[in-house]
């Protein structure tokens, strides 16, 4: 399944699985935090518009392999300049070669903010 957006929201186990219920047409992930046993991640990945109030809105950029979702998820947020993006994308596209893949990588998928998000200028 090919996406264009996945939405999350963070918060305690009850709050999300409440909201879970709430859009049971949706097609939510829950997922628990390894570090923190009370953090939870709701993923939105139903591709409808997002009913998340938390603005952790992404567009999905690029796509290594179909996602199976069953397993774990790790999120990263980098910033990079102009030259930086290129030598990452250039590491991603040869994803779609498996024997290029870091170990144990299945499925890979690059997002991108929808929004900016605020920054604190000094």
């Amino acid at each position: 399944m090919s996406l264009n957006e996945i939405n999350f929201a963070l918060g305690p186990e009850k709050m999300l699985t409440t909201l879970s219920d709430r859009y049971a047409d949706r097609n939510f992930l829950l997922y628990r935090a390894l570090a923190n046993k009370d953090g939870y991640l709701l993923v939105d990945i139903s591709g409808e518009p997002t009913v998340f109030e938390s603005g952790l809105n992404y567009r999905v950029l690029k796509e290594i392999d179909e996602t199976n979702w069953d397993g774990l998820l790790e999120l990263r947020y980098v910033t990079l300049d102009t030259d930086q993006q290129k030598v990452f994308n250039a590491v991603v596209d040869a994803w779609n070669n498996k024997a290029t893949r870091p170990l144990g990588l299945k499925a890979s998928k690059v997002l991108k903010k929808k929004k900016k998000s605020f920054q604190c200028s000094r």
